[in-house]
């Protein structure tokens, strides 16, 4: 058993197994850390893949991953930073492989900036502005430029 498993094993304080719809499987598995954050692992459709992923903190914060089409990868994440009960920010997996990022910055529901990534290699390509209405206002392109070459 390596030292990380077991880090893992003494972390974990509780697991609770959950058949939500009566059918008797398990629908959902919940764990309680010692520092009371939770992780529910979510199976939607009862195939016996996880498809919702909720992880929560003592402080409110909360991220939810949506896996829509079953090929283990979250294709939607949802996420709460302050524990206000108001998602900040929307991931979204595009079908090239890029993500969409989108951030609502003053909390009215509505996002202020997206942040893309096109070709899904990790780094944001293009940077754009929204209005109050959700429109786009300015659009970013991130340009990488060549690393010198090394002697």
């Amino acid at each position: 058993m390596s030292e990380n498993t077991e880090a893992a094993e003494s972390a974990i304080e509780a697991v609770a197994l959950v058949d939500i719809d009566g059918d008797g499987t398990v629908d959902a598995v919940v764990t309680v850390d010692e520092a009371g954050d939770t992780v529910t692992y979510v199976d939607v459709d009862g195939d016996g893949t996880v498809d919702i992923i909720i992880a929560g903190s003592e402080d409110g914060s909360t991220v939810v991953a949506i896996d829509e089409d079953g090929d283990g990868t979250p294709d939607v994440v949802l996420v709460d930073v302050d524990g206000d009960g108001k998602v900040d920010a929307v991931i979204t997996r595009t079908e090239d492989g890029g993500t969409v990022t989108a951030i609502d910055e003053d909390g009215d529901g509505t996002p202020d900036i997206l942040l893309v990534d096109v070709d899904g290699d990790g780094t944001i390509d293009a940077l754009a502005t929204l209005d109050e209405n959700g429109e786009v206002v300015d659009v970013y392109e991130v340009v990488e430029e060549d690393a010198p070459a090394s002697e």
